[in-house]
């Protein structure tokens, strides 16, 4: 279980709040984490990483432990996979010898089983690799060592299309019900089946963190060729009008459209919005 309380970071170099006052609790599942650019996500996941310290230390904690601490226990359980991330190994199979033994858990069959999905090989070079097989083999190895907490950043970017079903196939699964898997990314749509829940950052500040489930049981998201009274939200498309309404006003839940909610979230409409999610 993460722990994250009243959490506020400020980088040495600026003094704006890059997180300010945060508080959630993230248990086990696939949690999609949303934000506009410089929201604090990857600020975030670093910090629960034990990347950046977070002060005072018990801010983020992990199954009670301060992840500022770095403990053994921790960072052995702890994997963050962002999308400028450098291997210091030469190959996968050299990080399997040399890295993966600090994860009690590591796989090799996982990792067989995703490298050969993706049809690359883990003795080859991985600066040879192309940008997009590099990203396959990295999120391979992740995936691999099954890790209680996995963090993912961007983890589609330099990705053709194919490979993002396989990812998605991938995931679901390798990634274990005990697991705590948070992706923080812009392209919703490639792993939108996933997604147990969702925490949105708005201005360094959580504005959000619900179930999936919670939100499909109280909003619907809807399109109409006319004007949508009692909408709680719209906006044109394509020669349409689409819109988030009560679940009440279109009579049975429906598939989440995210960029839809997102925008939501950043129009004035968010008050009534969030007060119907959180109801």
């Amino acid at each position: 279980m993460i722990e994250i309380n009243h959490l506020t970071y400020c980088y040495n170099s600026s003094r704006r709040k890059a997180l300010d006052n945060v508080t959630v609790s993230i248990g086990p599942g696939i949690h999609l984490l949303l934000g506009a650019n410089g929201a604090g996500k990857t600020t975030l996941l670093r910090l629960i990483a034990g990347w950046l310290k977070a002060k005072p230390a018990t801010a983020v904690e992990i199954d009670g432990i301060p992840t500022a601490k770095r403990e053994p226990s921790i960072t052995g359980e702890t994997f963050m996979l962002t999308d400028d991330t450098q291997f210091p190994m030469p190959t996968i199979n050299s990080m399997v010898k040399y890295h993966a033994p600090f994860f009690p858990n590591f796989s090799i069959d996982t990792l067989d089983a995703c490298m050969k999905a993706f049809g690359i090989s883990p003795a080859q070079p991985i600066d040879t690799y192309s940008l997009g097989n590099r990203k396959k083999a990295m999120l391979a190895y992740a995936l691999s060592l099954h890790t209680d907490v996995l963090l993912l950043d961007e983890p589609t970017n330099g990705l053709d299309i194919p490979s993002r079903q396989t990812i998605l196939e991938l995931m679901a699964q390798f990634c274990g019900p005990e697991q705590t898997v948070i992706v923080s990314t812009h392209t919703v749509m490639d792993l939108r089946n996933l997604f147990e829940s969702v925490i949105m950052l708005s201005g360094s500040q959580l504005l959000l963190s619900t179930s999936i489930y919670d939100i499909e049981q109280r909003v619907a998201f809807v399109a109409s060729a006319e004007p949508i009274p009692g909408a709680i939200y719209t906006r044109p498309s394509l020669g349409r009008i689409e819109a988030i309404v009560p679940v009440e006003m279109a009579g049975h839940p429906s598939q989440i459209d995210y960029s839809l909610l997102f925008n939501a979230l950043q129009s004035p409409s968010r008050q009534a919005l969030l007060e119907i999610l959180k109801s």
